[in-house]
C-alpha cells in the first residue's frame, strides 16, 4: 500500500469542500486516506469512532484508514512520522480570522514535519486539478520525496504546468533560470513541457496571486525555503500571505535541507 494522504479535520470546522477534495486527490493518485482530527488546544486526546464517510461524504475509490485519536496540532509530528504521509490536507475556514488561524495551524504542523501541506479554501472545486501553477524564485531547490507527488499530479490526463516567475520592478527577469530550477528538481514527467509566465509586481504575494489567476490555474504550488519560511510563517513570509489569501488550493512544498 502506498503512503497515505492525511486529512486534518477540526471539530469546529464548518461543512466545507475539504472532504470531497481530499478523497478526490486520494483516488487520483491511488493513495489511502487517513483522517486525523485536531483539537483547538492541548487538551487530553480523546478517541474518535472510525467513520464510514467524511462529514457525510463517501470516500469513493480512496481507501479510508482508521482514524487516529484527536490530538493538538503541536502534538501531531509523532503520529505523522508513524504513517509517513505523502501529503497533509488542511482546511482554510471562512471569515476574517481565517488567514491567521491557518497560518498558526500550518506553523504548528510544519515545524515538526517535512511533508507537503495542501490548504483547501472554502469554495474549492471538487474536480481533479489539471492547470497547475508553481511559483519559484529562479534558484535551484530540492523538495525530496515530494517531487514524486508532483509528478503523479502532472501525469493526469490533460495536466499542464505553468511556472510563475514573479519579480519586483527593479529585479532582472531570468525566466530561463526559473524553468531550469523546476526541471532540475525532478518535477516534470516526460514528455511534459512547462509554460513560463513572467510577472512583475511590487508586492510578491499579490504578484503570485495575480499570475496564478492569469494562468487560469486550479492548483498553486509554493516552494518554501527554510530560511524565509519556518521563522516567518506567522508574520511576513510570502508563503504565509498567499496561504491566507489565495482562492485556489495551495500546496506548500518545503525544501529538504537548511539553506
Amino acid at each position: 500500500m502506498s503512503d497515505p494522504i492525511v486529512l486534518l479535520t477540526d471539530p469546529l470546522d464548518e461543512r466545507t469542500a475539504l472532504p470531497q477534495y481530499a478523497t478526490m486527490l486520494a483516488a487520483m493518485i491511488h493513495a489511502p486516506l487517513l483522517q486525523l482530527s485536531l483539537t483547538a488546544d492541548d487538551l487530553t486526546p480523546e478517541a474518535v469512532a472510525e467513520p464510514v464517510a467524511l462529514n457525510g461524504h463517501p470516500v469513493g475509490q480512496a481507501a479510508l484508514l482508521a482514524p487516529e485519536k484527536r490530538i493538538a496540532p503541536s502534538q501531531a509530528a509523532p503520529v505523522l512520522r508513524r504513517h509517513h504521509p505523502q501529503l497533509l490536507v488542511l482546511n482554510r475556514p471562512a471569515g476574517e480570522a481565517a488567514p491567521a488561524m491557518v497560518r498558526a495551524r500550518a506553523a504548528d504542523l510544519l515545524a515538526g514535519t517535512p511533508y507537503p501541506l495542501l490548504v483547501v479554501p472554502p469554495d474549492a472545486p471538487t474536480t481533479p486539478p489539471r492547470r497547475i501553477a508553481i511559483a519559484v524564485d529562479g534558484a535551484d531547490f530540492n523538495i525530496g520525496e515530494a517531487a514524486v507527488l508532483v509528478r503523479q499530479l502532472l501525469r493526469a490526463p490533460g495536466a499542464s504546468l505553468t511556472v510563475l516567475h514573479v519579480t519586483q520592478p527593479t529585479a532582472p527577469l531570468h525566466g530561463h533560470d526559473a524553468l531550469a530550477s523546476v526541471d532540475n528538481a525532478g518535477l516534470l514527467p516526460f514528455p511534459l513541457k512547462p509554460n513560463l509566465l513572467n510577472w512583475i509586481h511590487r508586492v510578491p504575494a499579490t504578484g503570485i496571486l495575480d499570475a496564478a489567476h492569469d494562468a487560469e490555474a486550479d492548483l498553486l504550488l509554493m516552494v518554501a525555503r527554510r530560511r524565509n519560511f519556518w521563522g516567518n510563517l506567522l508574520h511576513t513570509s510570502v508563503t504565509a500571505e498567499v496561504l491566507g489569501r489565495c482562492p485556489l488550493p495551495v500546496m506548500v512544498l518545503a525544501t529538504v535541507s537548511a539553506e
